[in-house]
């Protein structure tokens, strides 16, 4: 899901939607609803509240409370889904399913890339 309009963050719900690429799976075949529900207690640490939730094979809705926060609710969706898709990719490589691993690969664009090396640099630079 790409965010494409900036949403408010005061004292307000949203209903969020997101899938997984293609519709593939991944939750069911990585077994990723026990880490779902870790971000769920990790977004409440953000003053996010899970107030209703439908946990699909392929796809995700949520009805959330968002409490006035600093960051918007934009940011924070999407660093969640950023460390569900790197969850998601560890589980696949533990499973050997280097079939998916490829067509998720093949799926990631130049700049996704270039975005992903950059992190991985900064990370490194982060360990020494």
């Amino acid at each position: 899901m790409t965010t494409r309009k900036l949403q408010p963050n005061t004292n307000t719900f949203y209903f969020i939607t997101f899938t997984c690429y293609e519709w593939i799976s991944l939750f069911e075949i990585t077994d990723l609803y026990n880490y779902i529900y870790e971000c769920f207690d990790h977004l409440e640490l953000q003053r996010i509240y899970t107030c209703g939730y439908v946990i699909m094979p392929n796809h995700l809705h949520m009805l959330v409370y968002m409490a006035n926060t600093e960051k918007t609710i934009n940011k924070i969706i999407g660093e969640s889904k950023r460390f569900m898709a790197y969850e998601t990719v560890n589980r696949l490589k533990k499973l050997s399913r280097f079939d998916l691993l490829n067509v998720l690969g093949e799926s990631v664009t130049q700049h996704e890339r270039r975005r992903s090396t950059m992190y991985l640099d900064h990370r490194k630079t982060l360990k020494k």
